[in-house]
């Protein structure tokens, strides 16, 4: 656990890893998955801008699943 808290940077959570994991086999396909991940980044950068806007504040936690799953979908239907 202290080795993926540092390759994150304590950004990202164990909650977030296991869905993660559980993405990557429910898609199978190395393309799909990396796009979905491409697509995760960018709506988790949108949420910590809102989140930001709205609390005027860094220090928050931001729920990443809503991302994964908005990217994961994205990347299917595109």
């Amino acid at each position: 656990m202290a080795i993926f808290q540092w390759i994150t940077a304590g950004v990202m959570g164990l909650g977030d890893a296991k869905y993660l994991v559980l993405l990557a086999l429910l898609v199978g396909n190395s393309s799909i998955f990396s796009r979905g991940l491409i697509f995760s980044i960018c709506g988790a950068g949108v949420i910590a801008l809102i989140y930001f806007l709205i609390r005027q504040s860094i220090n928050i936690d931001i729920p990443l699943a809503p991302a994964f799953t908005l990217g994961f979908v994205l990347a299917f239907v595109l």
